[in-house]
């Protein structure tokens, strides 16, 4: 019996000396430093990227009340800044990281792919392309996009969703590169398209809905729409997914939340929006699709 009792205390020994023995190491040993904890951006003042798609005095116009309702909302100021072009403003993101931002579809998937940038809403209406020509134009409706073959057809820029969706169209439906069959012309923002049609400078115009809701009646009434293309999700306001979650809560409160609708619903008609509608990134995917069929790069 002693020996069995020896035979535990000296078994009970050695697993105490192991014990402290591997303890010692351990604290010995170089400690791995611990990953640091994600640091959020809470800034007291936010800006607000804005593609110029129109004159300036135009943009500032229809955007303000928007901005006016945020800085509300927020309960700090909210800043617009009109991005130099309708191409820079996914490398203005990747720079600057700016809080907010409107751009294009496909501005949207360059910036998520470049930084992270998420969705938040867009129009309730989805985005098309439309190509314009004044009413008098002797080029026909329908669905042949053929017809503009070696036309001069204005366009605001080579970097946005409406374009893209023109070209994948008349590709498809016309057996034509608006980029080699056409005379395309860059005039920086839709205002200008709609002038270089109305005065004949320009055969036909890559415009898109929901912009000619804001084209006054009378300019309207000039002009006539040949073909409409596929629909894509409309241009999204996205945000810089390394804001507080407090702030992106009270952002998604302010754009989505049915308890301020009736606040949000009376700062769209500049826009010419009519609502407004939850994103996820997973809604651009069709967007992404297109890039790979014109062999873009993202």
């Amino acid at each position: 019996m002693k020996a069995k009792f020896w035979l535990l205390i000296g078994l009970g020994g050695a697993l105490l000396v192991g014990a402290t023995a591997i303890g010692l190491l351990a604290l010995s040993a170089p400690q791995r430093p611990s990953a640091p904890a994600h640091v959020y951006d809470d800034p007291a003042e936010l800006t607000f990227e804005i593609v110029p798609y129109l004159q300036a005095d135009h943009l500032i116009q229809a955007w303000s009340p928007m901005a006016g309702y945020l800085s509300l909302q927020l309960g700090r100021p909210v800043h617009i800044k009109i991005a130099s072009s309708l191409e820079s403003l996914p490398t203005d993101l990747q720079q600057y990281h700016y809080s907010l931002a409107f751009g294009s579809s496909y501005n949207y998937v360059v910036a998520h792919h470049l930084v992270g940038y998420l969705p938040l809403v867009s129009d309730s209406i989805p985005t098309y392309g439309v190509i314009i020509v004044r009413k008098d134009s002797p080029l026909p409706s329908g669905e042949d996009a053929s017809g503009l073959r070696g036309k001069r057809v204005a366009i605001n820029s080579r970097g946005t969703a409406i374009y893209l969706a023109a070209r994948a169209y008349a590709l498809t439906h016309g057996g034509l590169s608006l980029e080699s069959d056409a005379q395309i012309q860059v005039l920086g923002n839709l205002d200008a398209v709609t002038q270089a049609v109305l005065s004949g400078s320009s055969d036909a115009g890559v415009s898109y809905q929901p912009y000619l809701n804001t084209v006054p009646p009378a300019t309207l009434a000039q002009l006539r729409v040949l073909f409409e293309t596929a629909r894509y999700p409309s241009p999204p306001i996205m945000v810089d997914p390394n804001l507080s979650p407090g702030l992106l809560a009270k952002l998604n409160h302010a754009l989505t939340d049915p308890d301020t609708f009736e606040q949000r619903q009376a700062v769209l008609p500049p826009l010419g929006w009519t609502g407004l509608l939850h994103l996820d990134d997973k809604d651009f995917d069709s967007m992404r699709q297109l890039v790979r069929e014109l062999a873009l790069p993202l």
